[in-house]
């Protein structure tokens, strides 16, 4: 009994490390050019958002976002809205876009879903130093992101 109580406080303790590890706003990139690159912003009282690519004008999915836990190694996604466009067609274009192309016409529609949507994904910290700085990185599901902040309310206004 003693070691399961054991087991079950380290647990614990394990968790809410990991929960408050993870809280910040997580950049795809270091640095920020004209528009966020792709992101995920995790707050202090569970909620998440991810965005895609503010540059990649021509993604007809633009964010999502919900609730997250983690349990050990991963992040569990439960997602409750879904922003994307609609309608529209692509345009090539020659000016910001990376991607040179762009939706014209498209319809914003934010859809709220009947039920949570889990998305799990492995999650691993690192350090990423680049001349005089130093970043907390953290690998999604293989790619990876550098907390700009541990506040996402600083980056972004939800």
């Amino acid at each position: 009994m003693r070691a399961f109580l054991l087991f079950a406080l380290l647990s614990i303790s394990f968790l809410s490390f990991a929960q408050k590890d993870i809280q910040g706003f997580w950049h795809d990139s270091p640095h920020v050019g004209s528009g966020y690159g792709e992101y995920y912003a995790f707050y202090d009282n569970m909620n998440f958002t991810y965005s895609t690519n503010s540059m990649d004008c021509d993604q007809r999915l633009q964010s999502f976002s919900g609730v997250y836990s983690v349990e050990g190694d991963s992040v569990f996604l439960y997602i409750r809205e879904i922003n994307i466009i609609i309608g529209g067609t692509i345009k090539e274009d020659v000016t910001s876009c990376y991607n040179g192309f762009y939706i014209e016409g498209g319809e914003y529609l934010k859809i709220e879903t009947r039920k949570d949507y889990v998305r799990k994904y492995i999650i691993s910290f690192s350090t990423y130093f680049e001349e005089d700085l130093e970043y907390t990185t953290i690998c999604i599901n293989g790619k990876t992101y550098y907390r700009l902040g541990t506040d996402p309310s600083v980056y972004i206004n939800e």
